[in-house]
């Protein structure tokens, strides 16, 4: 459901492998029990795997703030090359 909103969103989406899934389900009771005081630490967490992701892709992560999720858009799709830009 999550990665349907991203979509829609013109967002790329976020996937947890297996091998961070107990950081994962950490970072995300943490933040259903204190919101305020774990949000970072969840969307920083969400955030690189998004771009840990993306890099097995092809995408090429350039300096992406840290406060926003990376876009579905190619920053140049002419160019022709199978690096996608961030």
């Amino acid at each position: 459901m999550m990665n349907g909103n991203l979509i829609q969103n013109g967002l790329c989406p976020i996937t947890i492998t297996k091998s961070r899934e107990v950081e994962y389900r950490t970072a995300l009771i943490g933040y259903y029990e204190s919101p305020e005081q774990h949000r970072i630490q969840f969307f920083d967490f969400l955030k690189q795997e998004q771009q840990t992701m993306l890099k097995r892709w092809g995408y090429e992560i350039q300096d992406v703030s840290k406060s926003e999720l990376g876009k579905t858009i190619d920053a140049n799709p002419k160019e022709g090359s199978t690096k996608h830009k961030l």
